[in-house]
């Protein structure tokens, strides 16, 4: 297993704007635009926490097995590296990520700080909560205190 998953440092080249966009792009494309939302939400609740999940956004996106799509073995990361403004869908995640970061995004997944697709098996994590709100498919877990419960 390596000590760096994520690669950071070519991660590095992004702004944090740039990466919580690709992150939103590559999680949340197939998603209506309010689930890309509803993964930057989960970002920013993230960092508003500033406990084990990260302080600010590129330590949470960075933290090792958190945002699949950033893992140096996901068939995302490639797609996620290369993607450029001419994709419509990424345009708009750099939009709403400066939401984000800015502070004036509305929280359409009422304080969620973990989600999972529907399409894999529930998480071990989730496997006694009750999610806050299920957006396309993903579902939406709040703070959750190692016991399952929120």
């Amino acid at each position: 297993m390596s000590d760096d998953p994520t690669g950071i440092e070519e991660l590095k080249q992004f702004s944090d704007v740039s990466l919580l966009a690709r992150v939103a792009w590559a999680e949340g494309r197939g998603e209506p635009e309010i689930g890309r939302i509803a993964i930057v939400n989960v970002v920013m609740n993230r960092v508003k926490k500033k406990g084990w999940m990260g302080h600010d956004v590129r330590s949470v996106l960075t933290k090792p097995y958190q945002f699949s799509c950033l893992l140096l073995s996901d068939p995302n990361r490639p797609k996620l590296m290369a993607i450029t403004e001419k994709d419509k869908i990424y345009a708009g995640c750099l939009a709403i990520a400066a939401e984000g970061l800015a502070g004036t995004l509305e929280d359409v997944t009422g304080g969620a700080t973990s989600y999972y697709a529907k399409s894999i098996p529930r998480p071990k994590w989730a496997a006694n909560a009750d999610p806050l709100i299920t957006i396309g498919n993903h579902v939406f877990y709040g703070d959750l205190d190692g016991t399952g419960k929120t």
